[in-house]
């Protein structure tokens, strides 16, 4: 029996049928016309389920709870879209389109961001291109010199991409100690119209899922514009301006 779990999405089950068809089979008093987040489907049957999607589009997980199943595979994404019948195709990223039901008008950017703490080499970060994230000494004796992150991106002394990792004992790109993560493989491209302001996505990129920015010059004192992330005071000029 497999336990099947959809993320982060509430659904109720429809009917349970062998698999080669046939007449529907019995469902349990506790999955009739309820809303569940897990579901068992025996060995040769097919289960239907009706999902319910209020919070957000994108790609959801859904796998086996069994984890020797989910190991072996028993694991897939699905992506939920906007309509594509909404779609006006006037280059204008809209509310109701989203990257995959309306391309014309939706981008995909880059699921990685400079900045956010985690050096994302699958992406091109390194030492040089994002030092804010990525750990590395490109001065003085060049057998001293390393570089965390992307190994081709501005030419880097010495690139070690992710490091050994904890188990080498090479902590120099990997150490939650120092708050320092580094990821090789791609992030997954951030999708405009998915309601999450995500990688490269900006207000100005992409209404539709950021906020516009704070105007900072609102805050007048110190402790109101430190308590913004994207905003920094100036004590000699005693203004707050936006980063």
């Amino acid at each position: 029996m497999h336990p099947m779990h959809v993320h982060l999405v509430a659904f109720q089950v429809l009917d349970r049928t062998p698999l080669g068809g046939g007449q529907a089979l019995p469902l349990d008093p506790w999955e009739d016309t309820t809303w569940k987040d897990t579901v068992k489907v025996p060995p040769g049957t097919v289960v239907r389920v009706i999902a319910r999607y209020e919070d957000y589009l994108g790609k959801f997980p859904f796998h086996c709870h069994i984890l020797d199943h989910e190991d072996h595979e028993m694991m897939r994404q699905f992506q939920v879209t906007n309509d594509p019948a909404n779609c006006n195709a006037n280059l204008i990223c809209e509310p109701g389109e989203d990257c995959f039901s309306c391309p014309t008008d939706c981008a995909e950017v880059s699921g990685a961001l400079c900045g956010n703490g985690l050096c994302e080499a699958g992406d091109g970060e390194n030492c040089l291109t994002c030092p804010s994230d990525c750990a590395g000494n490109q001065k003085g004796n060049a057998s001293n010199q390393f570089c965390c992150g992307d190994t081709l991106a501005g030419n880097p002394t010495n690139p070690i991409l992710c490091g050994g990792g904890p188990n080498s004992g090479d902590l120099r790109c990997i150490d939650a100690s120092a708050n320092l993560f580094c990821r090789v493989a791609p992030r997954v491209l951030a999708c405009c119209g998915d309601a999450l302001c995500e990688g490269a996505e900006t207000a100005s990129t992409c209404a539709n899922d950021c906020a516009p920015a704070v105007d900072c010059s609102i805050y007048t004192t110190s402790s109101d514009c430190k308590g913004d992330p994207n905003c920094t005071w100036s004590g000699k000029d005693k203004i707050c301006t936006n980063l």
